[in-house]
């Protein structure tokens, strides 16, 4: 078989398909400018062009087609594939942002909804709300966590203060009509400690 026994003519199709290979070439033209001209320098090259990929062109049907040369349009300039005029790889796209033209959605940039003012006011009234309440906890637990301090304080003198022999510890009472026994006096208030908290 010779080669151009093999090739396929453009004559092979329809009136109706030739007008969409005409039409998609067109696109090329104007999408590509020069550098269509440059890759198809004369018109014995676009024509072997259109009988080449005529029939793959054909499949895909003008909507799809329009779709894929959108995409060359807006995102050309970041495929290093579509800086030149890529038939077979323009073919290639697929028409949607799925790979395979299924569950298309899923694909979707993400478009969040503001939300309406009222909802903002009450966003910031339950804050303000949940943050007073967080404040008064924090306030209580530090008071107790103050008390507990005091607790564990006292407790550690009265241990430090049993009378040998004995084994009853010595009454906080007693501790304070004696001074010096190994109560601490009362911190100045800037001297108190805090529990760690502040």
């Amino acid at each position: 078989m010779t080669p151009s026994s093999e090739a396929p003519g453009f004559g092979d199709l329809s009136r109706e398909e030739k007008d969409l290979v005409d039409w998609f070439f067109i696109r090329l033209v104007n999408i590509y400018g020069t550098r269509f001209r440059t890759q198809f320098a004369s018109e014995a090259q676009i024509v072997a062009a259109k009988v080449e990929w005529g029939d793959m062109i054909c499949q895909h049907g003008r909507e799809k087609l329009n779709t894929k040369l959108l995409h060359v349009k807006q995102s050309g300039h970041l495929d290093p594939d579509l800086k030149w005029p890529n038939i077979g790889y323009i073919l290639g796209l697929t028409a949607g942002p799925s790979p395979t033209g299924m569950n298309t959605d899923a694909y979707l940039p993400h478009q969040p909804q503001l939300p309406d003012q009222s909802a903002l006011e009450r966003a910031k009234e339950n804050g303000v709300s949940e943050l007073s309440k967080m404040r008064e906890s924090l306030r209580h637990a530090s008071t107790e966590c103050r008390k507990s301090t005091g607790d564990r304080r006292r407790r550690t003198v009265d241990r430090r203060e049993i009378p040998s022999g004995s084994s009853q510890p010595v009454s906080a009472g007693s501790l304070t009509e004696n001074p010096g026994q190994g109560v601490p006096e009362e911190p100045a208030a800037g001297e108190r400690d805090y529990g760690g908290f502040w």
